[in-house]
C-alpha cells in the first residue's frame, strides 16, 4: 500500500457490547464497546501516571498506520466494504485475534477469537462465544477477488503479530472510506491530527491521586453488573496490577493488587499444564498397554491353607496374571485421554480460572474496603442512598441438567434478579456498593459478598446485580450447605431447585460509599424466596426423618435387649486421652444434629409464632414423635385412598406411548390387607379386569405401598394389542402393581410383567411400565356393577399378605465369601 492510494469515507457503527440477556458467566470474556474500553484503559493509565505508579513508555501514545486504515480503491465496491468491515472490527477490538478460515458449514469467514490458535476453522472453538460474530466473506454479495483476499490475509497476519506482542490498544485512527455515495474517490488524505486520541484526563470527581488510583483498581475488582441496559464487565490487566503492587505508596492498594498478581501467576500456565498432562497420560497408557500385550504384568503369590486330608497346613504358589486387568485399565485411560480435546480442556480451565478470579477479588476487597472506602466517602446520609429489591423472572434452563445437578455457583436455575436503585435524589459519583448475600444455610452470617464499583450512578437508575454465588468468600466460618433428601429408591435425590446457589438466598445486607455520602449497613429480607424455601426444607426434613436413615424403633429394641455394658478402651476412637469412653450418640441426637444444619438457621428469619417456626421447633425438639406422627399419617392417608368407591384415572406409559387406564376400589378391610380393585379402560368401559392385594412395607424409604396382582387370566383383546405395545395391565403377561400415594392424593408407581417369547417384541425393553393416576369423581353405578361381578366370581381369591422385595440385594445375588476370586485357592495369603 502506498501513500498515493485514495480512500473512501463513511461512518461505520461499532458493534454492541454484550447482550443483557446473557448469563454473567458468558459476559465474563465478552468485549467492551470501543468507547468504553478505550476510555477505561486511558483513564487507568492516566490515574496511575498521576499517582506515580506507572509512566508511559515511548510507544505508549505513538500512532502507527497499520494496514486497514486506508482502503485501496482499486478493489471492487463489495471488496472495499468487506475490507472496511474487517478493519473496523480489528480497530474496535484490538484484544482479539482474527483468522481467515472456513466454518463448520464450509463458509469462508474472518473469525475473531480471544486466544491464538493453529486451527481456527470449523465449529466455533471457544465457549462462551464472544460478542463479535464471524464475518462472512460473502456478506456483501460476492466472494473477494484475489487481490482483496491477499490484502485480508496480510491484514490478519499483521494484526495478530501486534496482538501477540501484547498490544491491546487500537493503533492509529479508525478506518475511513473517503467520498462514497456516488462521489468519485479523491487522492489519499493523511490521517487528521484531530482524530488522534487525546491524552487521558483525570476524573474531576476524584478528590486526590489516591482516590483516583483506588477508583481505577476498584473498576478492575468490581463484580459484573448491568446499568441502564448496558453490561459492565471488569477485565484484569496483569501489567497494571504488577505496577500498583511494586510502586504504590498505599499499603492497601499494594495488598489488593498482590492478590490479582498472584492469580495471574497461578493461572498463566494452567492450560499448557493441563494439555501436557493429557498427553503424558495418553503416552503412559499406550506404554502400559504395550507391556501388557507382551505379558510383563505377572507375579507369584504364596497362599497357606489347611489340608483336612493330610491334617496339616500347606503352602501353594500361584502364578497371578495381571495383564488383562492392566490392559483394560490402560485402554480406559487411553479412551479418556483421547476423548479429551483441547477445547474441553480449555473450557474446564476457563471455569477454574473464573472461580479463582472470584476468590482473588474477594481477598482484594478485604484489603480495600476497611482502608479505602470510608476514606473517600462523604458523611453518613440521613436518608437512604440505595435500595434493593427482588424481581421474580422466569428464565429458560436446560432440563437435561436436572437429574445430575449439583450446585455450581452460577445459579443456572435462579428465576429472578436483584435490582438496586439510586434513591438519594441526586447523582452519586464513585460509588462503592458492597452486598452480602445470606444463603439460608449460613444464617445469620453472610454466605458471600459482592462489591460493585459504579463511577456515575444517576438518580433513579437501576443496577442489575450479578447472580453468581461462590460461598465462603467472606470467611465467617459458617459452612454453606445444600441438603439432599432421600428419594423413593432409598438414595439421595438431586437437590431441589429452590435451594442451591442464589436460589437459596433469603436476606441481603448492603453498604454504600460515595462522594456524596455513606449509607450504613442495611439488611432486607426476601420474603418471596423465604416462602418458597421454608416449605421445601420442612418437607425434606420430614421425608428424611421418616426414612430408613433413622430407625428409632430398631435402636430402641437393641438398647433394651443389651444387658452388658461396653468395655472401655484406651485405644478406641471414642475414647479420650485418659481412656474414658465418650457417651454414645443416640439416634435422636444424630437426627437433631443433621436436621438442625438447615432448619435451625431459618428461625432467625421466621416470625416467632408462625406455623413454620413452630413446626421446625417441634421437629428439632422431638424427632422420634414427629417420625411416628408422619408414619401414622401416611398409613391413614393410604387407607383412605383405598376406600371402597374411590376412583382414579390416569395412564401407563413407556418411551413412546401413554395409554389411559382407570382404577376403581371395590373393597378394602380396615387393616388394608384385603383390597379389591377393578381395572378398567376409559376408552372401552366394558373392558375390566379384577386385581387384588394388600398394603406392604417398603424398607428403602420406610413407607407403605399398594401391592396388587391380577385375579383372573386375561383372554379378551387388550389395549397393548391396539396400540402396538408388548404388555399392559390387561394382558396375560402383567404380574403386579406397585403404587405409592402422592401428595396430590393420586398414585404413582409401576406394573410389572413377565417377558414372553410368544408376544411380539417392539421397542420396549424394560419388564415394567410407569403408572400415574389422579383422583376422579366417584360413580355409584360402576361400583355396584363391580361389586356384583365379585359376587358372581368366587374363584377370584385374594393373595395372602407377605413381604415384597422391591430391590435386588444380597439375598437375590448370593456370593461365596470364601471365594471372592475364583482363581484364588481357599485360605489366607502371605
Amino acid at each position: 500500500m502506498t501513500d498515493r492510494q485514495p480512500m473512501i469515507t463513511a461512518p461505520f457503527p461499532s458493534p454492541r457490547a454484550v447482550s443483557r440477556h446473557q448469563s454473567l458467566l458468558s459476559r465474563l470474556t465478552g468485549c467492551f464497546e470501543v468507547f468504553q474500553f478505550n476510555s477505561f484503559v486511558a483513564s487507568l493509565l492516566w490515574s496511575l501516571c498521576l499517582a506515580g505508579i506507572w509512566s508511559p513508555g515511548p510507544m505508549a501514545w505513538g500512532q502507527s498506520k497499520p494496514p486497514g486504515n486506508v482502503i485501496p480503491t482499486d478493489f471492487t465496491p463489495s471488496d472495499q466494504q468487506l475490507v472496511f468491515a474487517v478493519a473496523s472490527a480489528m480497530h474496535s477490538h484490538p484484544e482479539l485475534y482474527f483468522y481467515l478460515c472456513k466454518d463448520q458449514n464450509g463458509r469462508e469467514i474472518v473469525r475473531p477469537l480471544k486466544n491464538a490458535t493453529q486451527n481456527p476453522g470449523g465449529k466455533f472453538p471457544e465457549k462462551p462465544p464472544i460478542v463479535i460474530p464471524d464475518i462472512d466473506l460473502n456478506r456483501f454479495g460476492a466472494l473477494p477477488q484475489a487481490k482483496a483476499r491477499k490484502y485480508l490475509e496480510d491484514l490478519c497476519t499483521q494484526h495478530n503479530k501486534r496482538r501477540a506482542a501484547g498490544v491491546v490498544v487500537a493503533q492509529g485512527p479508525a478506518p475511513h472510506l473517503m467520498g462514497g455515495g456516488g462521489v468519485a474517490p479523491g487522492a489519499y488524505v493523511p490521517p487528521d491530527p484531530k482524530l488522534m486520541p487525546k491524552p487521558p484526563q483525570p476524573d474531576p470527581a476524584t478528590k486526590n491521586k489516591a482516590q483516583s488510583a483506588y477508583a481505577e483498581l476498584a473498576k478492575v475488582l468490581s463484580n459484573d453488573y448491568s446499568l441502564a441496559g448496558n453490561d459492565v464487565v471488569s477485565k484484569v490487566l496483569p501489567e497494571m496490577m504488577s505496577a500498583i503492587e511494586k510502586n504504590s505508596s498505599e499499603p492497601a492498594l499494594q495488598k489488593a493488587a498482590h492478590h490479582l498478581v498472584t492469580y495471574d501467576q497461578k493461572t498463566s500456565s494452567l492450560l499448557d499444564k493441563a494439555i501436557q498432562g493429557r498427553d503424558q497420560s495418553l503416552a503412559s497408557a499406550k506404554a502400559q498397554l504395550s507391556r501388557a500385550e507382551r505379558g510383563d504384568y505377572t507375579h507369584t503369590e504364596t497362599y497357606e491353607y489347611y489340608d483336612e486330608g493330610a491334617g496339616r497346613w500347606v503352602q501353594k504358589n500361584v502364578q497371578v496374571d495381571d495383564n488383562p486387568t492392566v490392559a483394560y485399565l490402560s485402554m480406559s485411560q487411553m479412551l479418556i485421554a483421547q476423548g479429551t480435546s483441547d477445547d474441553m480442556i480449555r473450557n474446564r480451565i476457563e471455569r477454574q480460572k473464573f472461580i479463582m478470579l472470584q476468590k482473588a477479588k474477594a481477598a482484594s476487597w478485604k484489603e480495600l474496603l476497611p482502608a479505602m472506602a470510608d476514606r473517600f466517602s462523604g458523611q453518613v446520609s440521613s436518608r437512604p442512598l440505595v435500595n434493593v429489591r427482588f424481581v421474580a423472572e422466569e428464565k429458560p434452563y436446560d432440563r437435561s441438567l436436572l437429574d445430575n445437578y449439583w450446585p455450581t455457583g452460577l445459579s443456572e436455575f435462579f428465576q429472578g434478579k436483584y435490582l438496586a436503585r439510586n434513591v438519594s435524589g441526586k447523582e452519586l459519583q464513585h460509588v462503592t456498593f458492597a452486598v452480602d448475600f445470606h444463603h439460608f444455610s449460613t444464617l445469620p452470617q453472610p454466605t458471600t459478598r459482592h462489591v460493585y464499583y459504579i463511577p456515575r450512578w444517576k438518580q433513579g437508575e437501576e443496577v442489575e446485580l450479578s447472580t453468581i454465588l461462590f460461598p465462603d468468600l467472606v470467611g465467617t466460618g459458617k459452612r454453606y450447605y445444600v441438603p439432599k433428601f432421600p428419594d423413593g429408591r432409598g438414595m439421595n435425590a438431586a437437590p431441589n431447585l429452590e435451594l442451591p446457589d442464589m436460589c437459596g438466598v433469603v436476606k441481603l445486607t448492603f453498604t454504600v460509599w460515595a462522594n456524596e455520602g455513606k449509607q450504613n449497613a442495611t439488611s432486607i429480607s426476601i420474603p418471596e424466596r423465604l416462602l418458597k424455601i421454608v416449605p421445601v426444607l420442612i418437607e425434606g426434613a420430614e421425608i428424611t426423618l421418616a426414612s430408613s436413615m433413622y430407625p428409632f424403633e430398631a435402636a430402641s429394641a437393641t438398647s433394651k435387649s443389651s444387658t452388658t455394658k461396653p468395655k472401655s478402651s484406651t485405644n478406641g476412637k471414642d475414647s479420650d486421652k485418659k481412656g474414658t469412653p465418650k457417651p454414645p450418640t443416640s439416634m435422636e441426637e444424630r437426627a437433631r444434629e443433621t436436621l438442625s444444619l438447615y432448619l435451625e438457621p431459618l428461625l432467625t428469619e421466621l416470625p416467632e409464632g408462625s406455623p413454620s417456626a413452630q413446626r421446625i421447633r417441634k421437629i428439632l425438639a422431638n424427632p422420634r414423635d414427629v417420625r411416628e406422627e408422619i408414619i401414622k399419617k401416611r398409613k391413614t392417608d393410604l387407607l383412605a385412598a383405598c376406600r371402597a368407591g374411590q376412583r382414579y384415572l390416569g395412564n401407563y406409559s413407556d418411551r413412546d406411548h401413554e395409554i389411559e387406564m382407570g382404577l376403581l376400589f371395590v373393597d378394602c378391610d380396615p387393616a388394608g390387607q384385603a383390597i379389591r380393585v377393578e381395572l378398567f379402560d376409559p376408552e372401552k368401559p366394558s373392558q375390566t379386569r379384577p386385581w387384588g392385594g394388600f398394603i406392604s412395607h417398603d424398607p428403602r424409604n420406610n413407607s407403605e405401598f399398594l401391592y396388587l396382582v391380577p385375579l383372573d387370566k386375561a383372554t379378551e383383546p387388550t389395549a397393548s394389542a391396539r396400540n402396538g405395545l408388548q404388555a399392559d395391565p390387561f394382558s396375560p403377561d402383567a404380574t403386579s402393581f406397585m403404587l405409592s400415594l402422592t401428595k396430590a392424593g393420586g398414585f404413582d408407581g409401576k406394573f410389572e410383567y413377565r417377558e414372553s417369547f410368544d408376544t411380539p417384541r417392539f421397542t420396549v425393553r424394560e419388564p415394567w411400565r410407569t403408572v400415574r393416576v389422579k383422583p376422579a369423581a366417584q360413580e355409584s353405578t360402576q361400583l355396584a356393577a363391580a361389586t356384583q361381578r365379585v359376587k358372581e366370581n368366587p374363584q377370584w381369591k385374594l393373595p395372602k399378605p407377605r413381604p415384597i422385595i422391591t430391590t435386588r440385594g444380597p439375598a437375590n445375588n448370593p456370593t461365596n465369601p470364601g471365594r471372592s476370586n475364583p482363581t484364588t485357592p481357599k485360605g489366607r495369603s502371605r
